[in-house]
């Protein structure tokens, strides 16, 4: 088989490929069992000091810069030297896998060469099976992320109930407040909010994504959903509480323990062989005995996804998804409740597939969310 790719490493196919972080787009190809990334003078040497994979290999693209410079070709250099490099490494006429995320540009140009590229959805569907070292990479930023949810948790109960608002340190306390603080702790922790972060308070929870901003109410539901990536590995953390300052409304204590029979139901479903359509059903099931409704309101959202270098990946836990569970996948189990008049309730954790069950990544209390 043959595979080609050309991105930076903010593409986690690619970092998922050469597993060493590279600014600028790189080319990389992989022949049957040979794997080559092809880097300039600037970034070479760096690699070959940070390279963990002893069968990829590191090949100074410079000396086919310059038989690129020759050709009377008008087209996009970038797009010349990866035709150069396909034809030297005699790929050219056999067909060529890319993920669904390789340059359109370069592809309509390549194809217009006679070269056959096939588009899958990602490069690596492995990457749905998690190694032993990307589950440790994962954990590690979960619990770096359960710091955050500590300060938070921290601040709430420190603050103070008047009226309708609550001060902190004598100041009304804000969403976005709150997102500055949270900020900090995570980069302490070498976690970057890349994908921003959900904190919505009040008629904003009954949104599932609905970021949050304004003043944090009492007596009403907070939802905080942070999902930072790891700075050094690049693997995403994902995780979400719920929780009330104040006292809550009988119909939110009511929605939240639905919520948490809803996911304990989901992870007594885990095992190899399990059937994601089943569980996200199962789910559903539950919110209907309850009395609440799936679809347009209520549970409106699937049970949960994949997790690793991108935020969602497969499989997929929904109405839609596709395949049975496997050993080694990542996946996040998130039920959610939503009703205007009431607000929403959304908790979340991320397990790993074992061989007799899971494994629960999020090791974090979940009857700690109502904050007197």
């Amino acid at each position: 088989m043959i595979k080609a790719h050309f991105a930076s490493t903010k593409d986690s196919d690619m970092r998922y490929a050469i597993k060493t972080r590279v600014s600028d787009p790189v080319f990389y190809l992989q022949v049957h069992d040979k794997l080559y990334v092809f880097l300039d003078s600037r970034e070479i040497d760096v690699f070959r000091e940070e390279n963990r994979n002893p069968f990829l290999r590191a090949v100074p693209v410079n000396p086919f810069v310059q038989e690129v410079k020759k050709s009377s070709d008008n087209a996009r250099f970038n797009h010349k030297l990866v035709f150069c490099l396909l034809s030297r490494y005699d790929v050219i006429s056999e067909p060529i896998t890319v993920p669904r995320t390789f340059p359109l540009d370069l592809a309509d140009y390549l194809r217009e060469k006679g070269v056959n590229l096939r588009v899958e959805n990602t490069l690596f569907p492995e990457r749905a099976q998690k190694t032993s070292e990307e589950v440790k990479y994962i954990q590690s930023a979960l619990e770096r992320t359960q710091k955050a949810f500590q300060i938070i948790e921290n601040i709430l109960a420190e603050s103070n109930i008047i009226g309708d608002s609550i001060l902190f340190e004598g100041k009304p306390l804000t969403v976005e407040r709150v997102k500055l603080i949270v900020d900090g702790v995570l980069l302490e922790h070498s976690l970057f909010s890349v994908e921003g972060m959900i904190m919505s308070s009040g008629k904003h929870t009954a949104i599932p994504h609905h970021e949050g901003c304004g003043a944090i109410r009492p007596h009403v539901p907070l939802i905080v959903d942070l999902f930072p990536q790891d700075r050094l590995t690049g693997y995403f953390a994902d995780m979400t509480r719920t929780y009330v300052k104040g006292k809550p409304t009988d119909a939110f204590k009511k929605m939240y323990n639905t919520v948490i029979e809803a996911q304990e139901k989901a992870l007594s479903a885990v095992v190899p062989g399990a059937v994601v359509k089943e569980i996200h059903k199962q789910v559903s099931d539950t919110f209907i005995e309850h009395g609440y409704h799936v679809g347009d309101s209520g549970f409106i959202h699937g049970t949960g996804h994949g997790l690793g270098l991108d935020l969602h990946e497969e499989p997929s836990l929904s109405h839609a998804g596709d395949g049975i569970l496997e050993i080694g996948n990542v996946i996040t189990v998130e039920p959610g409740l939503y009703y205007a008049e009431h607000g929403g309730v959304r908790v979340e954790d991320v397990i790993e597939v074992t061989e007799t069950g899971y494994k629960n990544l999020t090791s974090y209390p979940k009857d700690n969310y109502i904050i007197p």
